[in-house]
């Protein structure tokens, strides 16, 4: 019986620790500055709720959300509140630098965080509507109050006035906060002799964390703006390339900018009807710049271009866009199409001065059908064509050039071919 209970005694023995087990290295302690700037949508809201999440092992002793936006867009309001209310590390609010704002969930993070600070000159409010893409009228007077520097401060609606992020961190030196652990008392700042005399200064680094590049892009294509402007560009460039022969830059370039403007409509409140009026209007112009005039498809061009630019965007007014862009919009696509595009037309499709007459005979095909305006192919290359009313030729049939107008092939249908 003695020797089970011996070896028992070894074995226990030998898996008890001779000691305590030595702490892992703690983190170099430092504040955290992040920087959030425009909507807070998917990848803005990320970047707060896991530096929040990641302060505590990564040894943040304080952070602080350098505010300047006007709400959140696509993302969750109360989730973020949430982030902020359970963190164990101490969150200030700053809406700086100068002439930032704070609007929607932005404002309600002041307000939520242990600590709100605002620069002179930043407003804070109103705070409704929470997201940019849900429209929302009414409310308490409260939640439409809008609060400017030190207007805020004196309301309540935060703490101090902080020019810099500098100023900020002296000012938290010394002051007791409430967090999810329990009250904290902040130790931000050290004195240093200067030549000029004793001044505070950092106690401990200042990081600042921002979107990685791939996320700026993502974030940058959520704006309004950007995603209209690429989805100009992108049909410009794709009605360039139906006038040019193969697949080319512009082509991968137009398609490179609908993919953006696409992307940025994913987390928008896109009017989808005023996009397809928008789709409308470049298929209107490409009419009449086939033609080689002003015509009706240019009117539908023009006023589907407008009424979709005005009625692009729902949810907030805060999205909707100036009346500058929608102008830049339609005198740019305009210009574009009407004059850039109709001199890139005529110069494929023109006839050379010497030589033009030998044209005259000469056989091709129909690309589209001639009743009476058209394409045609003749020596390998498409030519506008034109033929008589009353003599119409389908795609594909064979025609002949009789006479050339200027720029315009004048063909009737080929009879060559035929047994009679």
């Amino acid at each position: 019986m003695r020797r089970p209970l011996a070896i028992l005694v070894l074995l226990v023995a030998a898996w008890t620790p001779a000691g305590p087990a030595p702490a892992a290295p703690a983190a170099d302690r430092h504040i955290e500055v992040v920087q959030v700037e425009g909507a807070i949508d998917p990848v803005v809201f990320d970047l707060i709720t896991t530096t929040l999440a990641e302060a505590p092992r990564a040894g943040a002793s304080v952070v602080i959300l350098q505010i300047d936006s006007d709400g959140a867009l696509d993302s969750d309001p109360a989730a973020l509140l949430r982030s902020v209310r359970r963190s164990t590390v101490p969150v200030v609010a700053w809406v700086g630098p100068a002439r930032s704002s704070a609007r929607g969930i932005a404002a309600s993070l002041v307000t939520e965080a242990s600590v709100g600070a605002v620069s002179p000159g930043s407003t804070i409010g109103p705070r409704r509507p929470a997201r940019l893409d849900v429209s929302s009228s009414g409310g308490r007077a409260a939640d439409r109050a809008r609060f400017k520097g030190q207007g805020a401060v004196e309301a309540g609606v935060a703490d101090f006035l902080a020019p810099t992020i500098g100023d900020v961190v002296v000012q938290l030196h010394g002051r007791t906060v409430q967090t999810a652990a329990g009250e904290i008392r902040l130790s931000t700042t050290k004195v240093v002799q200067t030549d000029e005399g004793p001044r505070q200064t950092a106690n401990q680094p200042v990081s600042f964390r921002k979107l990685s590049a791939l996320q700026g892009v993502q974030h940058a294509l959520t704006s309004p703006a950007m995603a209209y402007l690429l989805l100009l560009v992108g049909l410009a460039l794709l009605v360039f390339e139906f006038y040019t022969v193969g697949i080319g830059l512009a082509s991968l370039a137009g398609a490179a900018c609908l993919a953006g403007a696409f992307f940025g409509f994913s987390h928008l409140p896109v009017a989808w009807w005023a996009a397809a009026l928008i789709v409308v209007s470049a298929i209107g112009f490409a009419v009449d710049v086939q033609a080689g005039h002003l015509g009706f498809w240019t009117g539908v061009g023009v006023i589907g271009l407008l009424a979709g630019s005005l009625g692009l965007y729902g949810g907030s007014s805060l999205l909707d866009l100036a009346w500058w862009q929608v102008a830049l919009g339609v005198v740019g696509q305009g210009v574009f199409m009407l004059s850039g595009m109709t001199v890139a037309v005529r110069n494929r499709f023109s006839l050379p001065t010497v030589g033009r007459d030998s044209m005259i005979g000469e056989v091709g095909e129909a690309r589209t059908d001639l009743d009476p305006d058209g394409v045609v192919v003749v020596r390998g290359a498409p030519w506008r064509a034109r033929t008589h009313r009353g003599r119409p030729v389908a795609q594909g049939g064979p025609v002949r050039v009789v006479a050339v107008d200027q720029l315009v092939l004048e063909v009737e249908p080929d009879g060559s071919g035929d047994s009679s």
